[in-house]
Formats: C-alpha cells, structure tokens, sequence
C-alpha cells in the first residue's frame, strides 16, 4: 500500500511497472536499466528489484513526479528478494 493505495508490482523488460489493484490502471512506471532477474519485492512504500548483472534496484514508489531508484552492485542472483516491515 503506498499513499492509501493497493498496487500489484511487475516488470516488463527492463521496467517497473505499478498497478492500482482495484482499478487495473497503470499508475507508475520506471525504467531499471536491465531486465529483472527476479520477481519485485514491496515495503514500507519501496520496491526492490534484482536485475540481472547483478544489481539491485531500490525505487520509492511513493515519490511525486516519477520514481527515483539505486543501483547496488555485485549482489548474487541466487535467492529470493524478502522484504521485512518488522525495523
């Protein structure tokens, strides 16, 4: 939920795309500068993806005007993403 807002998270080649769950309208996008290895992750207002090239890809989703995103490099491609909103 991000901005009292449900939304489905999937990629697309290489892009984010967010989904508003109750209407099915596109409501973000963002290009990641490479495919997705893995399925998108989502909390506490962010979403993470694992690209392939071994980045990962931190984007706040609750950001106005356009999703703003990180890339950390080297991470191993072998897990799942887990995303805890326990901190």
């Amino acid at each position: 939920k991000v901005m009292g807002q449900d939304l489905l998270l999937v990629t697309r080649g290489a892009a984010l795309l967010a989904y508003d769950v109750a209407s099915g309208t596109e409501v973000k996008r963002v290009p990641l500068g490479a495919p997705a290895a893995q399925p998108p992750v989502g909390g506490g207002g962010k979403a993470f993806v694992l690209l392939k090239g071994g980045q990962l890809a931190a984007v706040d989703l609750g950001r106005a005007g356009g999703l703003a995103w990180a890339p950390v490099k080297d991470v191993p491609v072998t897990a799942p993403l887990l995303v805890s909103e326990l901190a």
